[in-house]
């Protein structure tokens, strides 16, 4: 992945082939990521009705009382690290409490990147799969 400036992108993968929602007391997800330089900030998962939605991301879902919660060790991105080391992290997720939860849908693990437009601080996500048809997502091209 090649960003239009020469700054290193952030990059994230999971290690496991999907996020589903968890039936049991809690279910962990091994990834790796880079901070990238500007440097990602945050980690962040987001939820789609289906694999299509997800791979356009678009009709997010945003019922999140009905969906799972999650918790990331570390917490935030190690800030610590170079922009182009990778690092590990663990996804946590816990079943809904919600009275009627989802029962199926896809997960996106996502980080958080401030970026500064034409002088304003923007924040953007970047997940392992963007549309390019979305202009508010970071320019990055898959090459």
């Amino acid at each position: 992945m090649v960003q239009e400036t020469d700054t290193v992108p952030p990059y994230l993968y999971l290690l496991d082939n999907e996020i589903t929602i968890p039936t049991g007391s809690f279910r962990e997800y091994q990834f790796r990521y880079k901070l990238g330089n500007t440097a990602a900030t945050a980690f962040d998962l987001v939820w789609f009705a289906t694999l299509l939605d997800e791979n356009l991301m678009v009709r997010q879902l945003m019922d999140t009382d009905r969906l799972p919660r999650a918790t990331f060790i570390p917490p935030i991105p190690n800030l610590s690290g170079a922009a182009d080391v990778y690092q590990n992290g663990v996804l946590r997720l816990y079943p809904s409490a919600h009275e009627a939860p989802y029962t199926s849908a896809v997960g996106s693990l996502c980080m958080v990147q401030v970026l500064t437009v034409e002088g304003d601080p923007k924040s953007n996500f970047v997940c392992p799969i963007q549309s390019q048809w979305h202009q508010h997502y970071p320019t990055w091209e898959i090459r």
